[in-house]
């Protein structure tokens, strides 16, 4: 089993959300927890690779970890879902295809078990979060 922390990041009721190039699956911002890293400092790590942003340093706090099964994969695995904010406009780079704000429906493509079973119903749990159409 592997680990993964994704930060949950929120612009005007919308959530970041980034699919991988050749993948069909999108998902909150995130990577692997390294060794001796914490979900925090993965996440700041992965964003400012993956979309050239920097985490706000005071914002970030964990909500919850879950695990659930890979899409593409299969294999089993937990994610630490945190929540923060995010300083730049984002850029797609390293393996990051494209990035979208998330209301509810998708430019294609689909939600993996992960979001679909946990981080979403999370995020309307704890922070209200609410998508405008559920695809």
């Amino acid at each position: 089993m592997f680990h993964r922390a994704g930060l949950a990041v929120m612009h005007e009721g919308r959530l970041l959300m980034v699919r991988k190039s050749g993948d069909v699956y999108w998902a909150i911002p995130g990577g692997r927890v390294e060794k001796g890293e914490t979900p925090g400092q993965a996440v700041k790590r992965e964003l400012e690779e993956e979309l050239q942003v920097r985490v706000i340093e005071d914002s970030v706090r964990i909500l919850a970890t879950f695990v659930d099964r890979a899409a593409d994969t299969g294999e089993e695995f937990s994610l630490t879902l945190c929540a923060g904010q995010i300083a730049g406009t984002p850029t797609p780079s390293a393996e990051i295809a494209e990035y979208i704000w998330y209301s509810g429906t998708l430019p294609g493509g689909e939600l993996p078990p992960m979001f679909v079973n946990h981080v979403r119903p999370h995020l309307e749990a704890v922070l209200g979060w609410r998508p405008t159409a559920v695809r």
